[in-house]
This record gives C-alpha cells, sequence and structure tokens, in this order.
C-alpha cells in the first residue's frame, strides 16, 4: 500500500471557500484513499477557520499558513507575487522534511 501526502491550502469542507481547488482535494481523498495510505499536510490561513472531520486520512497535519491570506499582501507588498516568492523557502522546507516518508507526494493549489 503505497504512502500518499497531499499537501495544499484548500480544505474540502471549508466554510469560508467552496472552490475548485478544495473540489479537487475532495476528491483526491476520496480516490486516493481506497487503495493508499493518505495523509493530509494543510496550509491553515486562518486561525478562526472551522476545519470539519475528513473521512479517508490516515493523519491530518495543520500548519501555518496565514501568509497566504490575500487581506495581507496589500500591507506588505503590492505586488502578490512578491510575497509569494519569498514564501517559496518555507513551502520547500515542509515538503523537504516530510518527503522521505512517502511514495508520493501531491501539491495542490500552494499559491507557489
Amino acid at each position: 500500500m503505497a504512502k500518499i501526502l497531499i499537501f495544499t491550502a484548500k480544505w474540502p469542507f471549508s466554510n469560508n471557500e467552496i472552490d475548485g481547488g478544495s473540489v479537487t482535494v475532495k476528491q483526491y481523498i476520496d480516490i486516493l484513499s481506497k487503495h493508499h495510505q493518505v495523509d493530509y499536510l494543510y496550509l491553515q490561513k486562518r486561525n478562526d477557520e472551522v476545519l470539519e472531520n475528513l473521512d479517508g486520512l490516515t493523519n491530518c497535519e495543520i500548519v501555518d499558513g496565514s501568509y497566504l491570506d490575500y487581506n495581507t499582501y496589500n500591507g506588505l507588498s503590492e505586488n502578490k507575487f512578491e510575497i509569494r516568492l519569498r514564501n517559496i523557502d518555507y513551502n520547500n522546507q515542509l515538503i523537504k522534511s516530510r518527503i522521505d516518508k512517502y511514495d508520493l507526494v501531491i501539491i495542490v493549489h500552494c499559491l507557489q
């Protein structure tokens, strides 16, 4: 049974956003968890976000993703893509510190 890590800034069941990214990660979980061990690494954008339970996951890890919030872009820079570039090292480190445990890592909608 393969071990798969899904790394994303989208929560499949969110009362704040339902869009293509949320639907995509829900479909990945539903399909892959039938035959594989699926872990979830979630960049949480806001501490007050309501996170409903996810079925099909072996493990769910929630890490700080508050820098992804578009509301912070204007205060830090007029160019949101500069902000994204500054956060590449953080996201890379999250993956690099975990990648050896998995057969496959799927990155979905992390704004990078």
